[in-house]
């Protein structure tokens, strides 16, 4: 059993990338770095609009508004309102939320890299990296949910100033939940890899 786990050593490019291992390896990199380049790259412009507003524009999740003056009974669920006057507490909350969200996806790509990186050079139970898994998952949890706390606050504060409703904030649960327990799934499974793998050194 213990020769299960000594493939990788036993293979002659073990700890080194064979030449499609790299370009696989580092095209899929390149796409995760742009994706989370662009993430940033959003949340700075966004955050500079709102430091540098009014006007700034924000989108408000309705409950089933009614609206007035049509010829017909309609209701709005969700309204772009551009913003003349924002206070300290409301701009405080929408940057919380663009740099919390820009964090978490900075640290789920980080994550991702690390990993990919061990699994192209051929290292079935790398080193600290369950511990970094985890942490990332933690981490990216916290982030997401900062972001999702702070855009609650900031779009209650501005729909109760301007009287236009009650707001309803969208949770996505895939993106709150599911990131991280894939994360902390695959530590889980590398920490027992590792121990595993220490039990059954020497055996035949």
């Amino acid at each position: 059993m213990g020769r299960a786990f000594e493939w990788a050593r036993e293979t002659p490019d073990a700890g080194t990338m064979k030449k499609s291992d790299r370009v696989a390896m580092w095209g899929v990199i390149g796409v995760l770095v742009l994706l989370v380049a662009i993430e940033i790259a959003v949340a700075v412009r966004r955050v500079i609009e709102i430091a540098a507003g009014p006007p700034v524009t924000v989108e408000l999740p309705l409950i089933d508004t009614p609206i007035d003056g049509l010829e017909v009974e309609a209701s709005a669920t969700r309204v772009d309102i551009s913003l003349t006057w924002i206070d300290g507490g409301e701009r405080t909350w929408l940057v919380v939320q663009q740099l919390s969200g820009a964090l978490s996806w900075l640290v789920l790509t980080t994550c991702i890299v690390v990993f990919l990186s061990y699994v192209a050079r051929r290292i079935p139970f790398p080193p600290r990296v369950p511990l970094l898994l985890a942490a990332g998952g933690m981490a990216y949890l916290v982030f997401q949910g900062v972001a999702l706390m702070a855009r609650t606050m900031a779009l209650g504060a501005i729909s109760a100033r301007l009287g236009v409703g009650d707001v309803s904030v969208d949770v996505d649960f895939l993106r709150l939940l599911v990131v991280p327990v894939v994360l902390i799934s695959i530590a889980y499974v590398l920490g027992a890899g590792q121990r595993i793998q220490k039990d059954t050194e020497g055996l035949v």
